[in-house]
């Protein structure tokens, strides 16, 4: 489990995607691969019970219909193109936002 209480979550003002924040809410990860098992993915929603992340960083996720399979429709989800990784955030964080590479 990883926090941001150690982390300052601040760019200089001249970078290009430059973001503050004043809150002192902590944002917690939790990193699980779930080796593409329907079972690996139940244990999932426990280890969200128990370690209350904001954010959920998955290798090998069950994929059904184009989803990770089992978890909450309130959870929202990010798969990568090759549906090897993703980002599961709960309702109770904030709604990330992703930055499109830039190209050249």
């Amino acid at each position: 489990m990883v926090t941001t209480d150690n982390f300052l979550l601040q760019h200089p003002p001249h970078h290009q995607h430059s973001t503050s924040s004043t809150t002192t809410n902590k944002t917690t990860f939790l990193q699980i691969n779930l080796r593409k098992s329907e079972i690996a993915t139940s244990t999932l929603l426990e280890a969200s019970d128990s370690h209350n992340p904001s954010i959920i960083l998955v290798q090998e996720p069950y994929i059904l219909d184009g989803r990770i399979a089992g978890i909450p429709r309130s959870w929202n989800q990010w798969l990568s193109k090759n549906n090897k990784a993703g980002i599961i955030s709960l309702p109770s964080c904030n709604k990330p936002v992703f930055i499109p590479p830039i190209n050249g």
